[in-house]
């Protein structure tokens, strides 16, 4: 059925505020997509004719028919030609017949039975994690954010290669993925990448080559190949038939349908996706948590009383996944608050009806998780820190109202896994520190690769006894 042209256009911004926007999104992107929608409303459009066509959607309605009933019109493009810069072709930018069959292959990766193996390896680097708090004294101040990153990079990297990395390896890794991240946005949000895609001849993947920051990213990249590299050779001829691991398991990952499996470089990709992506948002939503924990005493009194009930004195394991609500919903309303990946992008592959507004093909479609996650409508006081809602039988509200993993088929491959990971690293904490926001430091939100605290997350520590 041919699309009703009668119907009309998101509001564009206009065109005069279009330079302040991009001044303020090269620092901070949630404040700027904020003043967008206060100029036009919901849906915002932003159009700068012949560069960019961009409509920005936080209503559940939206999210929904973009995610679920219409996926396959509003699909990624171009624009992950930019994130792919630092995260390669992996399953977060691929596209195509490529992610159908990587994604076919991979699924199999996080069933229970590995999640299970897992659990151990997350409990154990958290644990070692706190054996370096109980060497200050309590009072001590730390950087969390800092410490969640470090804990979830030694989880990604004991899950992905079954090792841990030394003190050396963790600033290197760490360092050279925040630096080419930031890097990446950089990039993404640069006027002149936009400007020159659009001219003849040029594309989003060549535009961004073109930027002298992704040739910083190549060479701030170049060491954590070399370690994922050498690791994938050294598992590649190991004659071990029942792999442990993710790499193991991505290397005897088969394609249903030929038999093949991935080649070298297609390893190399996903493997960097995983421990990039991976570590990054799980480590940005658990400073989240602590942080609101601290604010909501209450809240964390209700927490520390169902993990000492629940665990009385022992190690969490993976059955204690399901026995510990109060905990999981902690951290869902951590990621409704904050939720570290505050926008997907898609792009409409064909003319739309998006409930009652024209899309046309080639609009790049952006859902503001931030915002939805916020909206008043489906979260009542939505500012204020309620696990509540999380919790078994809490009130109906609509399906895509929370979309932290995004959705669809496209959702997070890992989103149990993180899910699994931050209930194992708060129960874990929880029996051994109580922490309380540092005094005198102001905690704001930075729209950057994740939504993180801006300047770190420093907090005051104390030993539970």
């Amino acid at each position: 059925m041919p699309l009703d042209t009668t119907l009309r256009r998101p509001t564009p911004l206009p065109l005069k505020a279009v330079p302040r926007l991009l001044r303020t999104a090269r620092h901070d992107m949630v404040p700027a997509l904020n003043v967008l929608f206060e100029a036009t409303g919901s849906p915002a459009r932003m159009h700068v004719p012949g560069v960019v066509d961009l409509v920005l959607v936080d209503r559940p309605q939206d999210v929904e028919q973009i995610f679920l009933r219409k996926q396959d019109v509003y699909v990624k493009g171009e624009e992950y030609d930019v994130p792919a810069l630092g995260l390669r072709r992996g399953l977060v930018t691929s596209r195509g017949e490529r992610w159908k069959r990587d994604r076919a292959m991979l699924n199999p990766l996080f069933a229970r039975r590995h999640l299970e193996a897992f659990t151990n390896s997350m409990v154990n680097q958290a644990n070692t994690m706190l054996d370096g708090w109980a060497s200050h004294p309590d009072g001590a101040r730390i950087d969390v954010a800092h410490g969640m990153m470090v804990v979830a990079l030694q989880i990604a990297a004991e899950t992905m290669f079954g090792t841990h990395l030394s003190d050396d390896e963790v600033t290197t890794v760490g360092e050279g993925l925040t630096q080419a991240l930031e890097d990446m946005l950089r990039v993404g949000n640069s006027p002149m990448t936009w400007l020159l895609q659009a001219l003849p001849g040029m594309n989003m993947a060549s535009a961004a080559s073109a930027h002298w920051r992704s040739r910083r990213i190549a060479s701030r990249l170049r060491e954590l190949d070399a370690m994922i590299t050498k690791r994938i050779e050294q598992r590649a001829a190991d004659s071990n038939d029942q792999p442990t691991d993710f790499l193991g398991l991505v290397l005897a990952a088969q394609d249903h349908a030929t038999g093949q499996r991935l080649s070298r470089a297609e390893v190399l990709e996903q493997s960097a996706t995983f421990l990039a992506a991976g570590h990054e948002t799980t480590a940005t939503a658990m400073a989240w948590l602590w942080h609101l924990l601290s604010q909501n005493p209450d809240a964390r009194t209700r927490m520390l009383d169902e993990v000492d009930t629940v665990l009385q004195g022992r190690p969490p394991a993976y059955d204690d996944f399901d026995g510990l609500p109060w905990t999981k919903a902690c951290f869902s309303e951590a990621m409704r608050m904050h939720p570290p990946v505050y926008l997907s992008m898609r792009r409409a592959a064909a003319d739309d009806d998006l409930n009652g507004y024209r899309i046309t093909r080639g609009t790049i479609v952006v859902v503001l998780t931030h915002r939805l996650h916020r909206n008043p409508d489906f979260w009542p006081d939505p500012e204020r820190f309620d696990p509540t809602r999380f919790l078994p039988g809490a009130v109906d509200r609509p399906k895509a109202a929370y979309a932290p993993f995004g959705g669809g088929r496209r959702i997070c491959i890992g989103s149990q896994f993180a899910m699994l990971e931050a209930t194992m690293i708060a129960a874990t904490t929880s029996q051994r520190f109580v922490l309380d926001a540092a005094p005198g430091h102001r905690v704001v939100e930075e729209g950057f690769t994740t939504l993180r605290p801006k300047g770190g997350l420093p907090m005051v520590i104390r030993q539970r006894t």
